[in-house]
């Protein structure tokens, strides 16, 4: 499947596979889904109301734990290509920041 951050046949922005979880940042914090997404092959989608997923994280820790991993994965993966972003030497000549990894 492949995701871009625009509509309407935007520059691909990241290719996902098998068990992908699509919009939980977007879902947990209440804001609007910012993503197309076009299946390249047959896909399984399921979608879930915030709301209903809310009301299962109470109930099931392990799962609650499970989520918050994902979403620590998925800033660790946007923080990381950030920092690929970022000129090798920043416009005052100083090098780029060290930053943890």
């Amino acid at each position: 499947m492949h995701l871009s951050r625009q509509p309407g046949g935007a520059p691909e922005f990241e290719t996902v596979g098998t068990g992908a979880v699509l919009g939980l940042a977007e879902t947990m914090t209440g804001g609007e889904h910012k993503l197309t997404a076009e299946a390249v092959e047959g896909a399984r989608v399921s979608h879930i109301e915030r709301n209903a997923l809310l009301d299962r994280l109470q109930k099931n820790h392990q799962l609650c734990l499970q989520i918050v991993q994902l979403l620590s994965e998925d800033l660790h993966s946007l923080y990381h290509r950030f920092l690929g972003m970022l000129p090798a030497a920043m416009p005052s000549g100083e090098a780029k920041p060290n930053l943890p990894h």
